[in-house]
């Protein structure tokens, strides 16, 4: 994706860009949710299975809800950065881009409910779990070749010496993520940390990454998102009426319900990775990194996302999994945290796809962010 872009609008924002960014994001995942709502309550899945069939109600159904939420995409990725004087792609740039990521999205999601299709026919209700199982374990397997297909995320290749590797995703907002199912395998780090940073600030942050693995908040996080995810596609499972059970109805049902669960591990997990950031700023301040340059480093990537470095503290408690950064560099370094398990609220999302959830792409972090909606923003 070429990083050309259009000269900024002169219209200044009244309103602070990330706090425009959120407000985006409650409306895509509110319209979202209310939508599941409505759907179900009116029988949907069976006037679409009635009205197509059964393969093609799978595919129509995701299909449209793609050209529908086109509309929250675009505004995310290119009006919103446009009206803020943010970085961002010419639209001529921006829109080949952005229909890539929604037709690969789309087709991931059409796969999985093909599965879903076939595999309860076989197995029964078990057949949902088992189908998103393996959904999860391609979409963890495969997450980088399946960042490149959607967003166009190009790792490079090899891992330095201090065990991380450069990623590069055009993309504002893009902090790369850590690789693996159960247990790490590489860790990507944007091409332009390295660019923007100090030397002394490019370590810290790498440092930091590297501590999340060792120190085990990686895994208790990744195993948090697991067993949220597993524990949601079992309980809706059980939930998809009998007769439905093995068909294209039944499918639709099941990822509206997954859409409904998923909105609520939005206001559940946030917590969670909250408690896991501050402990690991305790661990790599602990570790010798100077809390300068952690807290300039910080301040600078937080400048490339979604410049926000103050909060309200409820804005944050129901919104935010990654604290402020003015609440993350005033807490004290030496105080007691509790460990909480790093990233599981954003991995959960992206989980999330193996459930058919609708809201996968509609968070304020990711929404217009084709390589966000694989790796969304961790701190």
């Amino acid at each position: 994706m070429t990083a050309t872009t259009d000269t900024p609008a002169p219209r200044s924002a009244q309103m602070p860009y990330g706090r425009r960014r959120l407000l985006l994001g409650v409306t895509a995942v509110g319209s979202t949710v209310v939508f599941a709502l409505c759907a179900l309550t009116a029988g949907l899945p069976q006037f679409v299975q009635d009205t197509l069939g059964s393969w093609r109600a799978i595919a129509v159904f995701f299909g449209v809800f793609a050209l529908f939420h086109a509309g929250f995409d675009l505004l995310g990725g290119y009006l919103l950065p446009r009206w803020s004087s943010r970085r961002h792609n010419r639209l001529s740039v921006y829109a080949p881009y952005l229909l890539r990521g929604i037709v690969v999205h789309t087709l991931a999601l059409v796969l999985i409910g093909q599965i879903m299709l076939t595999a309860p026919s076989l197995m029964g209700r078990a057949g949902f779990v088992a189908a998103a199982a393996v959904a999860i374990l391609i979409l963890l397997t495969l997450r980088a070749p399946i960042a490149y297909g959607v967003g166009s995320v190009r790792r490079r290749r090899g891992t330095t010496d201090e065990g991380y590797s450069l990623a590069d995703a055009e993309a504002a907002g893009f902090t790369g993520g850590v690789l693996g199912v159960f247990r790490p395998g590489p860790i990507l780090v944007p091409i332009e940390w390295r660019e923007r940073l100090t030397p002394n600030g490019f370590d810290a942050v790498v440092s930091r990454r590297l501590l999340a693995v060792t120190s085990g908040s990686w895994r208790r996080g990744r195993l948090a998102a697991l067993l949220f995810t597993l524990s949601g596609v079992t309980v809706i499972a059980l939930g998809v009426p009998a007769p439905m059970v093995g068909t294209a109805s039944g499918v639709i049902a099941f990822s509206l319900m997954f859409t409904l669960w998923s909105f609520v591990g939005l206001l559940l997990l946030p917590s969670v990775s909250r408690a896991a950031s501050h402990r690991l700023d305790q661990i790599t301040i602990a570790a010798g990194i100077s809390r300068k340059d952690l807290t300039d480093a910080t301040r600078t990537l937080d400048n490339l996302q979604d410049a926000e470095p103050q909060r309200g503290r409820w804005i944050e408690r129901v919104f935010h999994p990654i604290p402020s950064v003015e609440r993350r560099m005033t807490s004290d370094a030496s105080g007691d945290v509790v460990p909480g398990a790093w990233d599981t609220a954003r991995t959960a999302i992206y989980l999330s796809w193996s459930g058919l959830s609708l809201v996968s792409r509609s968070v304020h972090c990711n929404c217009g962010r084709p390589a966000l909606w694989v790796f969304l923003p961790i701190e």
